[in-house]
């Protein structure tokens, strides 16, 4: 049986050769730098300090090395290095979607500061009147303005909101 092919990620970008050279020194517990790659590479360093997207990739998986460098010695030797370059990679990807999570509650905020703003709360609550478990949700996500909470809880009283 053959090997899968791997999959692409943050450290094969522009230059998957990059991302194969610095996978094996992470395997091999070798710090990655400029010209440790340029070496593995058989290129000049300068070829990769002078190109911005390159030093990127670069910079990209030293961030993930230390990242499990951590998580490898705080884990005291229960987690081999292939673990901890996977727990870095999901401990980067969790940071990113809860980044993302905090920017989309804050401008779904501002929006329907914007549409109570406007006069336009009572049709907002038309929309969600069949859905009173997302009103809830996004209530306690702390999705929903203050100004807007007196005219929810005014609509459920009035049967607006089943």
């Amino acid at each position: 049986m053959t090997d899968p092919t791997p999959i692409p990620d943050e450290c094969d970008v522009p230059d998957p050769r990059i991302g194969t050279v610095c996978r094996e020194l992470i395997a091999e517990n070798k710090k990655i730098t400029l010209r440790a790659v340029a070496e593995r590479t058989g290129a000049a360093h300068t070829t990769y300090s002078r190109d911005a997207a390159r030093r990127a990739q670069i910079a990209r998986a030293q961030g993930l090395q230390r990242l499990a460098w951590t998580i490898k010695s705080t884990h005291r030797g229960k987690a081999g290095p292939h673990e901890s370059v996977a727990l870095a990679r999901l401990r980067q990807r969790l940071e990113e979607v809860e980044a993302c999570n905090q920017l989309l509650v804050a401008s779904h905020r501002a929006m329907l500061s914007a549409v109570g703003e406007l006069g336009g709360t009572r049709a907002w609550l038309r929309f969600f009147a069949h859905h009173p478990l997302a009103l809830e949700s996004l209530d306690q996500m702390g999705a929903l303005p203050e100004n807007v909470l007196p005219m929810i809880r005014q609509a459920a009283a009035d049967g607006d909101i089943r």
